[in-house]
C-alpha cells in the first residue's frame, strides 16, 4: 500500500515532455526551509492508500494524453524514493508506453535508488547545493550520501537520463556558491550532465 499526498493530473511543461500526472508521496528526511510541499511532513495528514493496481487504474484514465504527447507519470513528494518498493511494483505493472519520471533529492539509501534504476526513464535530481555547510543549514542534513548516490546513478543509467537542478536559494547560497556547485558536478560527476540552473527556489 502507498501513502499518497496528492495526484495532480494534466500537467504540462513541468515534468519533461507531454502531459503528465504527478503522484506525490508523503514523507521526506530533509527539512528544506522553502519546501513547496511542506505538508509532506504532516503527521496528522489525510492519507490516500492505494494498491499498485488501484493507482494504475486511476492513472490509466489519462492514457490517451500520455500516448498522444509522449507524457506519462511523474513520482514526486516529499521524497518518492522512500516509497521505492511501491513505485517499483507500479512500474512493473503499468504500461511500458507511459513515460516514467521521478523528482528526487537522492537523499535515500543506494538500495532505494538502485531498485528504480531500470524503472525510471528520466530523473530530475534536486541537488540544491554542493557546499555541505550550506546544505545542512538549508535542509538540516549532510549532502554526502546525495553525491555518492548521484555518482553511482550516473554510472548506472548514463547522463542522458538525468537532469540536476541547482537553484539560487535566498539567504543561503550565492551565485558564486552555485557556480562552485556547477564546476564540481562538471569535474567530479560528469562533464556533460544536464543542469537546470535557476534564480528562484522551487525545491
Amino acid at each position: 500500500m502507498s501513502d499518497i499526498m496528492a495526484i495532480s493530473r494534466h500537467r504540462m511543461g513541468t515534468d519533461g515532455e507531454g502531459i503528465t500526472t504527478l503522484v506525490g508521496f508523503y514523507g521526506c528526511l530533509l527539512d528544506c526551509k522553502y519546501c513547496v510541499n511542506h505538508n509532506c511532513h504532516n503527521s496528522e495528514r489525510i492519507r490516500a492508500d492505494y494498491t499498485a493496481e488501484e493507482l494504475i487504474k486511476v492513472l490509466a484514465v489519462d492514457e490517451p494524453y500520455y500516448l498522444m504527447t509522449g507524457g506519462g507519470v511523474t513520482f514526486g513528494g516529499g521524497e518518492p524514493l522512500l516509497q521505492a518498493e511501491f513505485i517499483h511494483e507500479v512500474c512493473q505493472k503499468m504500461s511500458k508506453k507511459w513515460h516514467r519520471t521521478i523528482e528526487t533529492s537522492l537523499y535515500a539509501t543506494w538500495e532505494q535508488v538502485k531498485l528504480l534504476a531500470k524503472d525510471i526513464d528520466y530523473w530530475f535530481v534536486d541537488i540544491k547545493e554542493i557546499n555541505d555547510e550550506i546544505y545542512k543549514s538549508y535542509t538540516g542534513k549532510s549532502n554526502k550520501n546525495v553525491f555518492t548516490n548521484l555518482h553511482k546513478l550516473v554510472n548506472l543509467v548514463g547522463v542522458d537520463k538525468i537532469c540536476v537542478r541547482l537553484p539560487l536559494i535566498p539567504q543561503y547560497n550565492t551565485k558564486e556558491d552555485r557556480d562552485k556547485s556547477v564546476n564540481y558536478i562538471r569535474k567530479k560527476i560528469a562533464p556533460n550532465l544536464t543542469l537546470d540552473i535557476f534564480d528562484y527556489i522551487r525545491c
